[in-house]
Parts: C-alpha cells; structure tokens; sequence
C-alpha cells in the first residue's frame, strides 16, 4: 500500500506507523503476514524532505531491503505501532499478499 494508506490503515486502528528504530530493533518481528522479509513503511521522514525511510520488517532482513529513502506513492508493507502506558507496542503487520492483520500485545 502506499504511504497515505498506510498511514490511514494504522490510524483506523487507534495506532501509527512504527519508527525505523522500532523496526530495526526488532519489536516488529514476528507479527505475521510474513512481512518481516518486505520493505515496510515507518514514519521517519527522509534527510531530503521528501518520501519516507523503509526497511525490511526484521533486522534479520536488512541485507535484503536496507535503510533507504521511498517514494509515497510505492507499493509497500506496513506495521502499526501504539504506545499504550505500560505496555510498549501494539504491532500489526500487514501486506498486500496477506488480507489480514495480526495484533500483538507487548506488556
């Protein structure tokens, strides 16, 4: 999806796009729809002011989809994150291979 939908996906969902050191520190990982092998959106806004860093969905996977700067109207992954009090993520993982999202709670 693009950036705009992303965004709006993780917004419908009370949530937000993952920051890159969200992704890169894996609290991302293992949330489903095998995403942690795409390049997926974050919300962290490239050095030029124009697109938006991805990066693939797990450190594991950086050597395949490193760091870069992506044009908003590329065709990529997203996953969601929220701050709630104690707990650190809410995590959704979502690509345009698989329809749905999986939510996990990290406390």
């Amino acid at each position: 999806m693009t950036f705009a939908a992303a965004e709006k996906f993780c917004d419908a969902l009370g949530a937000r796009l993952c920051t890159a050191s969200e992704v890169e520190g894996d609290e991302t990982g293992f949330t489903g729809c095998s995403v942690d092998n795409k390049r997926t959106w974050t919300q962290d806004t490239c050095s030029t002011g124009s697109g938006r860093i991805t990066l693939a969905g797990r450190s594991a996977n950086l050597a395949l989809h490193p760091l870069m700067c992506s044009d908003l109207t590329a065709k990529l992954s997203v996953r969601c994150c929220a701050d709630q009090s104690a707990c650190v993520t809410i995590i959704i993982g979502l690509n345009h291979t698989c329809p749905y999202a999986t939510l996990h709670r990290a406390c």
